[in-house]
């Protein structure tokens, strides 16, 4: 890669620059994509387009424009002016169905979206198919890691955070309700095998631990680290099915991609 410029979008954000460090270290010309500049002015050139930008608070009035009208402009500008461009587009296990306890997510498994972000980014994986791009779709589990921010999106961070604040945690029901984490490090060397694979058409991909954690074993496991004793309360009155037992399946990652995760959690 040493001679190929890689496009990024959302190279802001927590996976951005902790993908922009690996690829300085690879000697990758890096193309930081603007949302507010032209768009085919910046897709230009760039051999291949890690596209990571989205708004992940499903309540945030410009999700639809920034994770479907966006990716969409963004096909279209690499269809029409970029030849043999491969795009990597970060999704989400947010597409899928809520699992019921003993099940394994698979990239066969109903999508079905639980909120407004998995809707947008199952739009956006539809939007991607149809202008005949050579993709990989990764659909990214829990991602977390120094630096995330928390009070945000990674329950991880959050509790950590609030254990080191002396702060209480709340559980919605008994706390046994699981999570498949994969660590930004992980997250990152699958974007990285996938920019130097060869490929025709467009593949969907599970990038996830493939191991589970109920969310009393986070805590204890958090505040083991931090070195604090978690302050805990259950919402006894919340129905933790609604929050599902996530354990992702990793297997096509390791077939098409040589990669497994190397941080548990």
């Amino acid at each position: 890669m040493a001679k190929d410029t890689v496009g990024i979008t959302g190279a802001s954000g927590f996976i951005g620059q902790n993908l922009i460090q690996r690829l300085r270290t690879e000697n990758v010309n890096i193309r930081i994509i603007d949302k507010e500049e032209d768009l085919v002015d910046q897709v230009v050139g760039c051999k291949a387009i890690v596209h990571l930008a989205a708004i992940n608070n499903f309540l945030n009035p410009g999700i639809e424009s920034a994770n479907v009208e966006y990716t969409r402009k963004l096909a279209e500008a690499i269809q029409a002016h970029v030849l043999d461009c491969l795009l990597i587009f970060t999704s989400s296990f947010a597409v899928y169905k809520i699992p019921q306890k003993g099940d394994v997510v698979s990239e066969k498994y109903i999508t079905e979206p639980r909120n407004r972000y998995g809707q947008t980014k199952l739009e956006a994986e539809k939007i991607i198919k149809q202008f005949g791009l050579n993709v990989w779709i990764l659909r990214l589990s829990n991602v977390y890691g120094p630096g995330m921010a928390p009070f945000k999106h990674s329950v991880v961070s959050t509790f950590r955070e609030l254990i080191k604040q002396g702060k209480e945690i709340t559980i919605d029901g008994d706390g046994s309700q699981t999570r498949d984490f994969v660590h930004v490090d992980d997250a990152v060397s699958a974007i990285l095998l996938a920019l130097k694979k060869k490929l025709v058409g467009v593949r969907i991909v599970n990038i996830c631990s493939g191991d589970d954690i109920n969310l009393n074993d986070l805590v204890k496991k958090i505040s083991q680290d931090v070195g604090k004793k978690a302050k805990v309360k259950y919402n006894a009155t919340a129905d933790i099915a609604t929050a599902g037992f996530w354990k992702g399946d990793r297997s096509l990652a390791k077939k098409l991609l040589g990669w497994e995760p190397k941080v548990y959690i």
